[in-house]
């Protein structure tokens, strides 16, 4: 094991509700601690982002960032793109 993942249930309303910032912050600081990487789910938003960002998450996904693709689409996008 080498990342801890914080669910998108916590990083959903960790704007809005105490109890899930806390959650959040806890997780991400026992990674620190632990010498893990945190992943977050979810990110819907550059506010979420930068608060998990400034809280010391370093690794995210969500529709922020972008919307699932087929793997097709993928490597056409980014692998073919890219000269491999």
């Amino acid at each position: 094991m080498n990342k801890l993942k914080i669910d998108i249930s916590f990083v959903r309303d960790m704007l809005n509700d105490h109890n899930d910032y806390s959650i959040v912050s806890t997780i991400i600081a026992m990674g620190k601690s632990m010498g893990l990487e945190t992943l977050a789910e979810g990110i819907e938003n550059a506010k979420q982002a930068e608060v998990l960002l400034s809280l010391g998450c370093r690794l995210a996904q969500g529709y922020h960032f972008g919307h699932p693709v087929a793997t097709d689409d993928f490597e056409k996008r980014w692998l073919r793109n890219s000269g491999q």
